[in-house]
């Protein structure tokens, strides 16, 4: 006869095995990985898991309800066949979701909660292509930062024609901006990024954080023939605020303003293509 104190702990342990579901072990898996990660990274990752997988309905929702030590091959499958039907234009997104679940079916692997890991698609593990873009030309992006408010005609030029990430823009303070001892030019010194986070009522707020890389911390000239957006912002535009930019009534600028007023740019400029304000990193 076996042990009856070791059966009993071992019945115990499979009836919280069924208890415990793959949606409840991602929460349990993304809350580990959160010491180390930036706020932003955490939070686009707890995103792309809950837009994915934990926080959607119909083919691609029916996973996360499954008990964790019953997610076969075969339920895998099926949640993949609904996002790409669901989702099929966002195939960025869906690559890190599945990256996310199968890391996280690796670790409850590592604990023995599962026997083996059956996440093993071979199709969802190749990284898509990076899709062709209809790249804008210089006259195009000089007609939208003709037509941006003045305000924010210095940001553009940053994002468009220097290579600044719109969350480096706006983390640019006054002593960021001065003139390079040796050639006299303007130049700016990247040192922080703004990131658009959300609080516990799901506001969104915009926090000061270090650059995504430290090789993000540079100095960059700023061409010559952009010297007057720089000395105009400088003398016209800027009221002695936090940042080198921001709103009209002097509060910190969310970058999801700041994307509307250059897109109206774009489009009152009569540019079609598609324009970010990263085109300046393309």
């Amino acid at each position: 006869m076996g042990n009856p104190k070791l059966q009993k702990l071992r019945a115990e342990k499979k009836a919280q095995s069924e208890q415990l579901t793959l949606g409840m072990w991602m929460e349990r898996w993304l809350e580990s990985q959160r010491t180390g990660l930036k706020p932003s990274t955490f939070q686009s990752y707890q995103r792309t898991i809950n837009n994915r997988i934990t926080g959607v309905d119909g083919a691609a929702g029916k996973l996360k309800d499954v008990p964790l030590v019953h997610v076969d091959r075969q339920a895998v499958f099926d949640w993949w066949d609904g996002v790409q039907e669901v989702f099929s234009t966002t195939e960025q997104t869906n690559y890190r979701a599945y990256g996310f679940l199968k890391s996280a079916m690796a670790a409850a692997l590592e604990r023995e909660l599962i026997t083996a890991n059956p996440v093993q698609i071979k199709k969802a593990s190749k990284r898509p292509k990076p899709k062709s873009k209809e790249l804008p030309t210089r006259h195009e992006l000089q007609a939208i930062v003709d037509h941006t408010p003045r305000h924010y005609q210095l940001a553009a030029v940053l994002c468009y024609f220097h290579g600044l990430r719109i969350g480096e823009v706006l983390g640019l303070k006054r002593d960021d901006v001065n003139r390079d001892p040796q050639t006299g030019l303007w130049q700016v010194r990247v040192s922080r990024n703004m990131q658009r986070l959300q609080d516990d009522d799901g506001h969104s707020y915009m926090a000061e954080q270090s650059t995504k890389t430290e090789a993000g911390k540079r100095t960059v000239p700023i061409f010559e023939v952009f010297s007057r957006y720089v000395e105009t912002h400088l003398e016209e535009v800027y009221q002695g605020g936090k940042y080198l930019t921001m709103t009209k009534r002097g509060n910190v600028l969310m970058d999801t303003n700041l994307r509307n007023e250059l897109d109206k740019a774009r489009r009152a400029a009569g540019v079609d293509k598609h324009v970010t304000p990263h085109r300046g990193r393309d």
